[in-house]
């Protein structure tokens, strides 16, 4: 668990009250002391109340003999390295331990659980006979009403964030979801609001249109994630998530006046299509 502060028992505390071990501190939880009945039990109770509160539960059961206890902490959260910090998405974090990051804002400093990085695209072949395993980003693209690939638009204008996706295999479920920052903040999140099926391999391309007025004038960068299950009898969801150094980044600014960072009184906002047109699930 990240950091080394532990806590001792109180001896006297009959029932476990969640509320108190939300000091981002480890706490050892004994039977008999903290807890009566089984040692899984207050382990589900221990995760049952980090969703309650907002949290994630790291814990660690420790059994020796008829000497039992949990170690509990209490974390800000869990993603999946590359991810941004859930409570204000600045997208640098410091990794305190293998398993743990914590937010590099100073006014957020959010500890989260690491969850594993996903599995590098998996190939066979070579030149043109190369098959990808899994589902990959192709481009993050910004694009002006005409089409044109650009890094810089104006705020008066309506620009798309195009994401183009490679698909090696049909796949029964995938969506996608675009976010974008500035100064480490995030600004806006769009996710793709159905579930595609995608019936043969190809290249899938999801377009957000950012009408004018959307966003102020300044930097930004735009990462994007995807989910995918392959089969429709498999439960297990292919995660990808655009590492930080392939963002798409791009500047918005007023050509007819100075770069005001405030919004324009008739904002917009988002419309996504998906090309070519798909059929959506049902259900996920």
């Amino acid at each position: 668990m990240a950091d080394s502060n532990v806590t001792e028992p109180d001896q006297k505390r009959a029932r476990v009250s969640w509320p108190d071990f939300l000091d981002g501190r480890v706490h050892r939880l004994k039977r008999g002391v903290h807890y009566s009945g089984p040692i899984d039990m207050i382990n589900r109770e221990a995760k049952l109340a980090a969703e309650r509160l907002g949290k994630h539960a790291a814990t660690f059961k420790d059994q020796m003999g008829k000497n039992e206890a949990l170690w509990v902490q209490f974390l800000d959260g869990k993603i999946d390295p590359g991810e941004p910090c859930l409570r204000c998405g600045h997208t640098t974090l410091e990794k305190t331990q293998e398993y743990f990051a914590r937010c590099a804002n100073p006014e957020c400093r959010a500890l989260h659980a690491l969850g594993e990085a996903p599995p590098a695209a998996e190939v066979e072949g070579e030149g043109d006979e190369v098959v990808y395993s899994r589902p990959a980003f192709v481009s993050l693209r910004l694009l002006t009403g005409d089409g044109e690939e650009v890094e810089e638009a104006s705020i008066h204008e309506e620009t798309t964030m195009e994401l183009a996706c490679r698909f090696p295999t049909p796949a029964a479920r995938a969506d996608a979801q675009l976010t974008v920052f500035r100064d480490g903040l995030r600004m806006l999140r769009a996710d793709y609001p159905q579930k595609i099926i995608v019936p043969k391999p190809g290249i899938v391309t999801f377009s957000l249109l950012l009408t004018a007025n959307l966003l102020p004038c300044g930097e930004y960068a735009a990462l994007a994630s995807m989910k995918a299950r392959l089969r429709a009898d498999d439960e297990r969801a292919i995660k990808l998530n655009m590492p930080s150094g392939n963002a798409l980044t791009f500047r918005i600014v007023d050509p007819h006046g100075p770069d005001l960072d405030e919004l324009g009184p008739h904002r917009g906002g988002l419309h996504w299509t998906v090309t070519p047109p798909l059929q959506t699930a049902t259900d996920w």
